[in-house]
Protein backbone atom coordinates (compact mmCIF):
# COMPACT_ATOMS: atom_id res chain seq x y z
CA UNK A 1 0.00 0.00 0.00
CA UNK A 2 1.23 3.41 -0.55
CA UNK A 3 -1.22 5.54 1.61
CA UNK A 4 -0.18 5.96 5.11
CA UNK A 5 -2.28 3.17 7.59
CA UNK A 6 -2.28 0.50 4.72
CA UNK A 7 -1.07 -2.47 6.83
CA UNK A 8 -2.40 -1.20 10.69
CA UNK A 9 -6.03 0.48 9.07
CA UNK A 10 -4.64 3.36 10.82
CA UNK A 11 -2.40 7.25 9.69
CA UNK A 12 0.84 6.94 10.48
CA UNK A 13 1.70 10.41 12.87
CA UNK A 14 5.06 10.53 11.58
CA UNK A 15 4.04 11.28 8.17
CA UNK A 16 2.09 14.44 7.64
CA UNK A 17 -0.25 13.62 4.81
CA UNK A 18 -2.08 15.60 2.08
CA UNK A 19 -5.87 14.97 2.03
CA UNK A 20 -5.35 12.39 -1.12
CA UNK A 21 -3.45 9.97 1.34
CA UNK A 22 -0.45 10.79 -0.24
CA UNK A 23 2.85 12.92 0.96
CA UNK A 24 2.90 16.11 -0.51
CA UNK A 25 4.88 16.94 -3.60
CA UNK A 26 3.89 12.80 -4.39
CA UNK A 27 1.21 13.80 -6.89
CA UNK A 28 2.93 16.38 -8.85
CA UNK A 29 5.83 13.60 -8.89
CA UNK A 30 3.40 11.32 -10.46
CA UNK A 31 2.32 13.57 -12.75
CA UNK A 32 5.60 15.25 -14.09
CA UNK A 33 5.93 14.08 -17.60
CA UNK A 34 1.97 13.55 -18.03
CA UNK A 35 0.74 15.78 -21.02
CA UNK A 36 3.69 13.90 -23.45
CA UNK A 37 2.04 10.57 -22.27
CA UNK A 38 -1.41 11.67 -21.97
CA UNK A 39 -1.39 13.38 -25.45
CA UNK A 40 -0.38 10.20 -27.28
CA UNK A 41 -2.89 8.06 -25.18
CA UNK A 42 -5.45 10.44 -26.08
CA UNK A 43 -5.02 10.09 -30.07
CA UNK A 44 -5.02 6.49 -29.47
CA UNK A 45 -8.10 5.67 -31.74
CA UNK A 46 -10.56 4.33 -28.81
CA UNK A 47 -8.46 5.74 -25.78
CA UNK A 48 -10.63 9.10 -26.92
CA UNK A 49 -10.30 10.67 -23.54
CA UNK A 50 -6.65 8.98 -22.36
CA UNK A 51 -5.41 5.84 -20.26
CA UNK A 52 -6.55 4.66 -17.31
CA UNK A 53 -3.60 2.47 -15.14
CA UNK A 54 -4.85 0.68 -12.41
CA UNK A 55 -2.27 -0.11 -9.76
CA UNK A 56 -2.77 -2.46 -6.82
CA UNK A 57 -0.63 -2.08 -3.69
CA UNK A 58 0.34 -4.06 -0.40
CA UNK A 59 -1.19 -8.23 -1.87
CA UNK A 60 -0.41 -10.64 -2.79
CA UNK A 61 -3.97 -11.42 -0.23
CA UNK A 62 -5.06 -15.23 -0.50
CA UNK A 63 -8.04 -13.67 0.48
CA UNK A 64 -8.68 -11.01 -1.92
CA UNK A 65 -6.47 -11.33 -4.62
CA UNK A 66 -7.83 -14.72 -6.31
CA UNK A 67 -11.12 -12.31 -7.18
CA UNK A 68 -9.44 -9.40 -8.06
CA UNK A 69 -7.65 -11.15 -11.04
CA UNK A 70 -11.69 -13.00 -11.64
CA UNK A 71 -13.01 -9.63 -11.83
CA UNK A 72 -10.09 -7.81 -14.11
CA UNK A 73 -10.01 -11.10 -16.34
CA UNK A 74 -13.82 -10.72 -17.19
CA UNK A 75 -13.37 -7.35 -17.84
CA UNK A 76 -10.57 -7.69 -20.35
CA UNK A 77 -8.96 -4.95 -18.37
CA UNK A 78 -4.92 -4.82 -17.62
CA UNK A 79 -3.33 -3.59 -14.46
CA UNK A 80 -0.09 -3.93 -12.40
CA UNK A 81 0.28 -5.24 -8.74
CA UNK A 82 3.13 -3.74 -6.33
CA UNK A 83 3.70 -6.10 -4.04
CA UNK A 84 5.11 -6.55 -0.41
CA UNK A 85 8.32 -8.99 -0.68
CA UNK A 86 7.38 -10.69 2.85
CA UNK A 87 3.61 -11.53 1.60
CA UNK A 88 5.17 -12.90 -1.51
CA UNK A 89 7.21 -15.05 0.67
CA UNK A 90 4.07 -15.99 2.47
CA UNK A 91 1.88 -16.50 -0.34
CA UNK A 92 3.74 -17.26 -3.28
CA UNK A 93 1.34 -19.26 -5.45
CA UNK A 94 -1.29 -16.19 -5.86
CA UNK A 95 1.99 -13.91 -6.52
CA UNK A 96 2.55 -16.99 -9.30
CA UNK A 97 -1.49 -17.06 -9.95
CA UNK A 98 -1.40 -12.91 -10.85
CA UNK A 99 1.38 -13.24 -13.34
CA UNK A 100 -0.65 -16.17 -15.15
CA UNK A 101 -3.66 -14.75 -15.45
CA UNK A 102 -1.66 -12.08 -17.40
CA UNK A 103 -0.85 -9.01 -15.30
CA UNK A 104 2.20 -7.66 -14.50
CA UNK A 105 4.22 -7.47 -10.58
CA UNK A 106 6.35 -4.89 -9.36
CA UNK A 107 8.21 -4.08 -6.24
CA UNK A 108 6.73 -2.51 -3.21
CA UNK A 109 9.34 -2.98 -0.25
CA UNK A 110 9.97 -6.09 1.78
CA UNK A 111 8.56 -5.00 4.98
CA UNK A 112 6.11 -1.84 3.98
CA UNK A 113 8.42 0.44 6.12
CA UNK A 114 8.80 3.97 5.09
CA UNK A 115 11.72 4.46 3.28
CA UNK A 116 12.65 7.99 4.11
CA UNK A 117 13.41 6.35 7.80
CA UNK A 118 16.02 3.95 6.21
CA UNK A 119 19.76 4.66 4.47
CA UNK A 120 20.59 4.22 0.94
CA UNK A 121 21.55 0.87 1.45
CA UNK A 122 18.84 -0.10 3.25
CA UNK A 123 16.47 0.90 0.71
CA UNK A 124 18.76 -1.06 -1.61
CA UNK A 125 18.51 -4.09 0.48
CA UNK A 126 14.56 -3.48 0.43
CA UNK A 127 14.01 -3.34 -3.28
CA UNK A 128 16.62 -6.37 -4.06
CA UNK A 129 15.28 -8.35 -1.35
CA UNK A 130 11.53 -8.48 -2.51
CA UNK A 131 12.33 -8.90 -6.83
CA UNK A 132 14.29 -11.96 -5.32
CA UNK A 133 11.15 -12.81 -3.52
CA UNK A 134 9.32 -12.23 -6.43
CA UNK A 135 11.28 -14.13 -8.59
CA UNK A 136 11.22 -17.22 -6.40
CA UNK A 137 7.25 -17.36 -6.45
CA UNK A 138 8.23 -17.65 -10.32
CA UNK A 139 7.30 -14.29 -11.09
CA UNK A 140 9.07 -11.48 -13.62
CA UNK A 141 8.99 -8.32 -11.84
CA UNK A 142 9.04 -5.28 -13.76
CA UNK A 143 11.78 -3.17 -12.40
CA UNK A 144 9.49 -0.54 -11.02
CA UNK A 145 9.06 0.24 -7.29
CA UNK A 146 6.53 2.23 -5.70
CA UNK A 147 7.85 3.24 -2.19
CA UNK A 148 5.38 2.49 0.98
CA UNK A 149 3.14 5.80 1.26
CA UNK A 150 4.43 7.52 -1.40
CA UNK A 151 7.27 8.30 0.66
CA UNK A 152 10.58 9.90 -1.35
CA UNK A 153 13.45 11.53 -0.40
CA UNK A 154 17.40 11.88 -2.09
CA UNK A 155 17.86 8.30 -0.04
CA UNK A 156 15.16 6.92 -1.68
CA UNK A 157 15.97 8.39 -5.66
CA UNK A 158 19.59 7.16 -4.88
CA UNK A 159 18.53 3.21 -4.11
CA UNK A 160 16.26 3.35 -7.16
CA UNK A 161 19.27 4.84 -9.24
CA UNK A 162 21.66 1.98 -7.79
CA UNK A 163 19.10 -0.78 -8.86
CA UNK A 164 18.00 0.78 -11.90
CA UNK A 165 14.17 0.84 -10.70
CA UNK A 166 11.97 3.48 -11.86
CA UNK A 167 10.05 4.91 -9.15
CA UNK A 168 6.02 4.96 -9.31
CA UNK A 169 3.59 7.26 -7.84
CA UNK A 170 0.19 8.14 -8.83
CA UNK A 171 -2.39 10.30 -9.69
CA UNK A 172 -5.65 8.88 -9.00
CA UNK A 173 -6.33 8.56 -5.02
CA UNK A 174 -9.62 7.48 -3.53
CA UNK A 175 -8.13 6.52 -0.27
CA UNK A 176 -9.72 2.85 -0.53
CA UNK A 177 -7.72 1.48 2.73
CA UNK A 178 -9.43 4.13 4.47
CA UNK A 179 -12.91 2.25 5.27
CA UNK A 180 -14.46 3.72 2.54
CA UNK A 181 -17.72 2.36 0.91
CA UNK A 182 -17.05 0.16 -2.80
CA UNK A 183 -19.61 3.48 -3.86
CA UNK A 184 -17.35 5.81 -2.09
CA UNK A 185 -14.45 4.61 -4.14
CA UNK A 186 -15.87 4.00 -7.38
CA UNK A 187 -17.38 7.78 -7.07
CA UNK A 188 -13.61 9.15 -5.34
CA UNK A 189 -11.43 7.74 -8.77
CA UNK A 190 -14.02 8.74 -11.41
CA UNK A 191 -14.08 11.79 -10.14
CA UNK A 192 -10.45 11.87 -10.34
CA UNK A 193 -10.01 10.82 -14.04
CA UNK A 194 -8.96 13.70 -16.35
CA UNK A 195 -8.95 13.57 -20.24
CA UNK A 196 -5.95 13.91 -22.21
CA UNK A 197 -3.69 13.72 -18.99
CA UNK A 198 -2.49 10.31 -17.43
CA UNK A 199 -4.27 8.30 -14.83
CA UNK A 200 -2.26 6.00 -12.59
CA UNK A 201 -5.02 4.80 -9.92
CA UNK A 202 -3.66 3.57 -6.99
CA UNK A 203 -5.91 0.71 -5.47
CA UNK A 204 -5.12 -1.92 -2.57
CA UNK A 205 -5.76 -5.63 -2.43
CA UNK A 206 -3.94 -6.32 0.76
CA UNK A 207 -5.66 -4.02 3.48
CA UNK A 208 -8.62 -4.90 5.65
CA UNK A 209 -10.98 -2.93 3.46
CA UNK A 210 -9.68 -4.37 0.05
CA UNK A 211 -12.64 -6.66 -0.56
CA UNK A 212 -15.11 -2.86 -0.91
CA UNK A 213 -11.89 -2.36 -3.66
CA UNK A 214 -13.15 -5.14 -5.89
CA UNK A 215 -16.56 -4.60 -5.44
CA UNK A 216 -15.79 -1.36 -6.49
CA UNK A 217 -13.71 -2.06 -9.59
CA UNK A 218 -16.53 -3.19 -12.10
CA UNK A 219 -17.90 0.16 -11.73
CA UNK A 220 -14.73 2.08 -12.44
CA UNK A 221 -13.91 -0.13 -15.27
CA UNK A 222 -17.40 0.83 -16.85
CA UNK A 223 -18.08 4.18 -16.16
CA UNK A 224 -14.18 5.04 -17.53
CA UNK A 225 -14.98 2.93 -20.62
CA UNK A 226 -18.29 4.92 -20.81
CA UNK A 227 -16.47 8.54 -20.79
CA UNK A 228 -13.65 7.30 -23.69
CA UNK A 229 -11.42 5.79 -21.35
CA UNK A 230 -9.21 2.63 -21.68
CA UNK A 231 -7.43 0.38 -19.71
CA UNK A 232 -4.01 0.00 -19.88
CA UNK A 233 -0.56 -1.66 -17.73
CA UNK A 234 2.53 0.05 -16.72
CA UNK A 235 5.60 -0.05 -19.41
CA UNK A 236 9.05 -0.37 -18.15
CA UNK A 237 9.58 3.23 -17.40
CA UNK A 238 6.72 2.94 -15.19
CA UNK A 239 4.30 4.78 -17.71
CA UNK A 240 0.84 3.84 -18.68
CA UNK A 241 1.01 1.51 -21.30
CA UNK A 242 2.05 -1.76 -21.96
CA UNK A 243 5.63 -3.05 -22.30
CA UNK A 244 6.64 -3.81 -25.31
CA UNK A 245 9.45 -6.68 -24.92
CA UNK A 246 11.42 -8.06 -27.58
CA UNK A 247 10.78 -11.29 -29.11
CA UNK A 248 13.37 -13.89 -29.95
CA UNK A 249 13.22 -17.54 -31.77
CA UNK A 250 15.83 -19.91 -29.93
CA UNK A 251 16.54 -23.03 -31.43
CA UNK A 252 20.06 -24.47 -30.55
CA UNK A 253 23.28 -23.47 -32.43
CA UNK A 254 23.34 -22.99 -35.95
CA UNK A 255 23.25 -26.27 -38.60
CA UNK A 256 21.01 -28.07 -35.72
CA UNK A 257 20.40 -31.68 -36.79
CA UNK A 258 17.00 -33.26 -36.53
CA UNK A 259 16.70 -36.49 -37.61
CA UNK A 260 13.34 -37.81 -39.69
CA UNK A 261 10.43 -38.46 -37.66
CA UNK A 262 11.15 -36.51 -34.74
CA UNK A 263 10.23 -33.23 -33.74
CA UNK A 264 12.27 -29.42 -33.93
CA UNK A 265 12.26 -28.18 -30.63
CA UNK A 266 11.87 -24.03 -30.87
CA UNK A 267 11.39 -21.74 -28.32
CA UNK A 268 10.06 -18.03 -28.93
CA UNK A 269 11.04 -16.04 -25.54
CA UNK A 270 10.54 -12.64 -24.63
CA UNK A 271 12.94 -10.36 -23.03
CA UNK A 272 10.38 -9.46 -20.11
CA UNK A 273 6.29 -10.71 -19.62
CA UNK A 274 4.20 -8.89 -21.79
CA UNK A 275 1.08 -7.19 -19.87
CA UNK A 276 -1.29 -8.65 -22.81
CA UNK A 277 -1.05 -12.06 -24.94
CA UNK A 278 1.15 -11.73 -27.75
CA UNK A 279 1.77 -13.68 -30.94
CA UNK A 280 4.15 -14.15 -33.59
CA UNK A 281 4.74 -15.33 -36.83
CA UNK A 282 7.00 -18.42 -37.87
CA UNK A 283 8.39 -18.52 -41.39
CA UNK A 284 9.73 -21.50 -42.58
CA UNK A 285 11.98 -20.72 -45.72
CA UNK A 286 13.07 -23.22 -47.90
CA UNK A 287 16.37 -24.41 -48.78
CA UNK A 288 16.91 -28.09 -49.93
CA UNK A 289 14.31 -29.59 -48.30
CA UNK A 290 10.48 -29.86 -49.24
CA UNK A 291 8.45 -28.09 -46.92
CA UNK A 292 5.80 -30.52 -47.72
CA UNK A 293 6.93 -33.82 -47.97
CA UNK A 294 9.86 -33.08 -45.25
CA UNK A 295 8.01 -30.54 -42.57
CA UNK A 296 5.15 -31.50 -41.10
CA UNK A 297 1.99 -28.73 -40.61
CA UNK A 298 2.49 -26.76 -37.21
CA UNK A 299 1.38 -23.46 -35.42
CA UNK A 300 2.88 -21.08 -37.53
CA UNK A 301 1.12 -18.45 -34.98
CA UNK A 302 2.60 -18.77 -31.33
CA UNK A 303 0.77 -17.02 -29.05
CA UNK A 304 2.91 -16.31 -25.54
CA UNK A 305 0.30 -15.91 -22.87
CA UNK A 306 0.01 -12.66 -20.77
CA UNK A 307 2.80 -12.63 -17.88
CA UNK A 308 4.58 -15.28 -19.65
CA UNK A 309 8.46 -15.29 -20.94
CA UNK A 310 8.24 -17.79 -23.61
CA UNK A 311 6.45 -20.33 -25.94
CA UNK A 312 7.84 -23.87 -27.14
CA UNK A 313 7.18 -24.83 -30.91
CA UNK A 314 7.42 -28.43 -31.80
CA UNK A 315 7.76 -28.58 -35.76
CA UNK A 316 7.59 -32.10 -37.10
CA UNK A 317 10.01 -33.34 -39.57
CA UNK A 318 8.73 -35.79 -41.56
CA UNK A 319 9.80 -39.68 -42.22
CA UNK A 320 9.34 -39.60 -45.87
CA UNK A 321 10.67 -43.22 -46.46
CA UNK A 322 13.59 -41.76 -49.54
CA UNK A 323 16.69 -42.19 -49.04
CA UNK A 324 18.57 -38.67 -49.88
CA UNK A 325 20.75 -36.18 -49.16
CA UNK A 326 21.04 -34.28 -45.67
CA UNK A 327 18.47 -31.14 -46.28
CA UNK A 328 18.59 -27.71 -44.80
CA UNK A 329 15.82 -25.15 -44.75
CA UNK A 330 15.54 -21.76 -43.05
CA UNK A 331 13.52 -21.15 -39.71
CA UNK A 332 12.87 -17.34 -38.66
CA UNK A 333 10.47 -15.03 -36.70
CA UNK A 334 8.39 -12.86 -39.13
CA UNK A 335 6.59 -10.65 -37.46
CA UNK A 336 4.80 -10.35 -34.14
CA UNK A 337 2.10 -8.24 -31.97
CA UNK A 338 2.62 -6.77 -28.89
CA UNK A 339 6.49 -7.40 -29.59
CA UNK A 340 9.39 -6.16 -31.43
CA UNK A 341 10.69 -9.25 -33.61
CA UNK A 342 14.43 -9.55 -33.37
CA UNK A 343 14.93 -11.25 -37.12
CA UNK A 344 16.93 -14.47 -36.76
CA UNK A 345 17.11 -16.70 -39.09
CA UNK A 346 18.51 -20.43 -38.02
CA UNK A 347 19.29 -23.39 -40.56
CA UNK A 348 18.16 -26.79 -39.35
CA UNK A 349 19.88 -29.94 -40.73
CA UNK A 350 17.42 -33.21 -41.53
CA UNK A 351 19.61 -35.92 -41.08
CA UNK A 352 18.20 -38.89 -43.42
CA UNK A 353 16.99 -41.59 -41.11
CA UNK A 354 16.60 -44.12 -44.30
CA UNK A 355 17.96 -47.04 -45.73
CA UNK A 356 19.58 -47.52 -48.75
CA UNK A 357 17.26 -48.57 -51.73
CA UNK A 358 18.13 -51.87 -53.09
CA UNK A 359 18.91 -52.84 -56.18
CA UNK A 360 18.08 -55.86 -58.48
CA UNK A 361 19.06 -56.61 -62.33
CA UNK A 362 15.69 -58.29 -63.87
CA UNK A 363 16.18 -61.05 -66.49
CA UNK A 364 15.63 -60.25 -70.49
CA UNK A 365 15.74 -62.46 -73.13
CA UNK A 366 16.15 -61.69 -77.30
CA UNK A 367 16.25 -63.81 -79.86
CA UNK A 368 19.58 -64.38 -81.41
CA UNK A 369 19.34 -62.34 -84.84
CA UNK A 370 19.51 -63.72 -88.06
CA UNK A 371 22.64 -61.84 -89.11
CA UNK A 372 24.41 -58.67 -87.66
CA UNK A 373 23.53 -57.68 -84.01
CA UNK A 374 20.70 -56.80 -82.08
CA UNK A 375 20.28 -55.19 -78.96
CA UNK A 376 18.44 -56.36 -76.02
CA UNK A 377 17.68 -53.69 -73.21
CA UNK A 378 18.44 -55.41 -69.64
CA UNK A 379 16.92 -53.14 -66.60
CA UNK A 380 18.33 -52.59 -63.16
CA UNK A 381 15.57 -51.64 -60.90
CA UNK A 382 15.30 -50.32 -57.28
CA UNK A 383 12.89 -51.45 -54.64
CA UNK A 384 11.83 -47.68 -54.12
CA UNK A 385 12.91 -44.53 -55.48
CA UNK A 386 16.11 -42.42 -53.66
CA UNK A 387 16.89 -39.53 -53.68
CA UNK A 388 20.06 -40.05 -54.08
CA UNK A 389 21.78 -40.61 -57.56
CA UNK A 390 22.75 -43.93 -57.37
CA UNK A 391 25.56 -45.40 -59.49
CA UNK A 392 26.35 -49.05 -60.73
CA UNK A 393 28.81 -50.55 -62.44
CA UNK A 394 28.37 -53.62 -64.94
CA UNK A 395 29.52 -56.02 -66.75
CA UNK A 396 29.23 -58.80 -68.97
CA UNK A 397 29.85 -62.41 -67.75
CA UNK A 398 30.09 -65.89 -70.10
CA UNK A 399 27.55 -68.78 -69.32
CA UNK A 400 26.68 -70.78 -71.86
CA UNK A 401 26.71 -67.84 -74.13
CA UNK A 402 30.37 -66.95 -74.36
CA UNK A 403 32.09 -63.08 -75.83
CA UNK A 404 31.10 -64.69 -79.42
CA UNK A 405 27.85 -64.44 -78.58
CA UNK A 406 27.44 -61.01 -77.65
CA UNK A 407 29.44 -58.03 -77.42
CA UNK A 408 31.60 -57.95 -73.62
CA UNK A 409 30.64 -54.60 -71.73
CA UNK A 410 31.90 -52.98 -68.90
CA UNK A 411 30.11 -49.46 -68.08
CA UNK A 412 28.73 -47.40 -64.83
CA UNK A 413 25.70 -45.93 -65.24
CA UNK A 414 23.26 -43.93 -63.30
CA UNK A 415 19.41 -43.94 -61.67
CA UNK A 416 18.91 -40.83 -61.37
CA UNK A 417 17.42 -39.81 -58.07
CA UNK A 418 13.93 -39.85 -58.16
CA UNK A 419 13.65 -42.73 -60.92
CA UNK A 420 13.51 -46.36 -60.39
CA UNK A 421 15.38 -47.94 -63.04
CA UNK A 422 17.63 -47.64 -65.34
CA UNK A 423 17.94 -49.76 -68.68
CA UNK A 424 21.32 -50.70 -70.32
CA UNK A 425 21.23 -52.16 -74.15
CA UNK A 426 23.72 -55.20 -75.02
CA UNK A 427 24.36 -56.01 -78.32
CA UNK A 428 23.60 -59.62 -79.14
CA UNK A 429 25.46 -61.15 -82.07
CA UNK A 430 24.66 -63.83 -84.74
CA UNK A 431 26.94 -67.17 -85.26
CA UNK A 432 26.57 -69.90 -88.08
CA UNK A 433 26.31 -72.33 -85.64
CA UNK A 434 23.26 -74.06 -84.88
CA UNK A 435 22.55 -74.39 -81.07
CA UNK A 436 19.75 -74.35 -78.34
CA UNK A 437 19.11 -71.77 -75.86
CA UNK A 438 21.92 -69.74 -74.36
CA UNK A 439 22.67 -67.68 -71.69
CA UNK A 440 24.92 -65.20 -69.81
CA UNK A 441 24.79 -62.30 -67.33
CA UNK A 442 25.01 -58.68 -67.07
CA UNK A 443 26.38 -58.62 -63.23
CA UNK A 444 26.65 -55.63 -60.82
CA UNK A 445 30.13 -55.48 -59.99
CA UNK A 446 29.15 -52.53 -57.66
CA UNK A 447 26.61 -49.86 -56.34
CA UNK A 448 27.30 -46.40 -54.47
CA UNK A 449 24.54 -45.44 -52.28
CA UNK A 450 22.48 -48.79 -53.32
CA UNK A 451 22.31 -52.14 -52.04
CA UNK A 452 22.79 -55.09 -54.49
CA UNK A 453 19.66 -57.54 -53.86
CA UNK A 454 20.64 -59.56 -57.08
CA UNK A 455 23.47 -58.78 -59.21
CA UNK A 456 22.73 -60.72 -61.78
CA UNK A 457 20.43 -59.99 -64.55
CA UNK A 458 20.39 -63.03 -66.79
CA UNK A 459 19.99 -62.67 -70.77
CA UNK A 460 18.74 -65.79 -72.79
CA UNK A 461 19.41 -66.09 -76.06
CA UNK A 462 17.01 -68.10 -77.81
CA UNK A 463 17.16 -69.79 -80.78
CA UNK A 464 15.74 -69.23 -84.37
CA UNK A 465 16.29 -72.56 -85.45
CA UNK A 466 13.73 -74.82 -85.35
Amino acid sequence: MAAVGALAGTPSPAKALTPGGSQPGAQSGAQSGAQSGAQSGAKAGACRSGQVALTFDDGPSPKVTPGLIRTLRAKKVPATFFMVGSRVKAAPGVARAVERAGFLVANHSYAHQSMTTQSTAQIVGTIRATDAALRGAGTHPLSLVRPPYGAVDGAVRAAARRTSHPIVLWDVDPRDWDGRSSDQIASSVLAQLRPGRRNIVLLHDGVANSPRTVAAVPRIINAARGRGFCFVGLNGKGKPGFPTPTARLVVGKQGLKVPEGRDLKATVRLSAPAGRATTVQISLVRGTASLRRDVGRFARTVRVPAGRMSAKVRIPILRDRLDEPTERFDLRLRSGRGVRVVSRRFTAVIEDADPPAKVSGNPAAIAEPETGTAQVPVTFALNRVSGRDITLRVLTVAGTADESDYAALDQTVTIPAGRSSVSVEVTVNSDAVIEGDESFVLRILRATRAEIRRSDAEITITSTVP
